[in-house]
């Protein structure tokens, strides 16, 4: 199920704030053409435990907030700057990008931080111990391909 389009009013307060320019490029936005962007993008909220995804109070501040809604050109005028701002475009990286990005780096964070928690709960346990190098023990590394060759030492004759 999908989310419920922007009201109306809302989207009328949106527009006048933005005095019919793209937030994206500046450029002037033809009515029916523009589309209503959120910023911070929805994915990157914060949520309210309980509610679905299509409620738009389900979000931290509330989806159709209009102080967090911008105008931006839609797919209708060949600019595209919501598809740009979404999905990025090589250059740049859009929201989903970005989202995905978070959250990996979220989960290193927290994998390091249970880590070290662990770590800190049961200091008297010994570590496994870990190779230190990443050579396998007992090979031996090639030397020198060539002969060594004897110098005087410094200062002797």
């Amino acid at each position: 199920m999908a989310r419920p389009p922007i009201p109306k009013p809302i989207a009328a307060v949106v527009w006048s704030r933005a005095q019919g320019h793209c937030a994206a490029c500046k450029g002037r936005v033809i009515v029916g053409q523009g589309e209503i962007d959120h910023r911070p993008p929805l994915i990157m909220r914060q949520r309210v435990p309980g509610l679905p995804d299509t409620d738009p109070a389900a979000y931290i501040p509330h989806a159709n907030e209009p102080d967090f809604l911008a105008l931006v050109h839609g797919e209708k005028s060949g600019v595209g700057c919501h598809k740009l701002r979404t999905f990025g475009d090589g250059l740049y990286r859009g929201d989903v990008t970005e989202n995905a990005r978070s959250r990996e780096i979220t989960a290193k964070q927290t994998k390091h931080h249970e880590a070290m928690r662990r770590k800190l709960l049961a200091p008297n346990e010994p570590e496994t111990e870990q190779p230190k190098s990443k050579w396998s023990t007992g090979r031996k590394l090639q030397g020198r391909p060539f002969a060594k060759v004897k110098r005087p030492m410094r200062g002797t004759p």
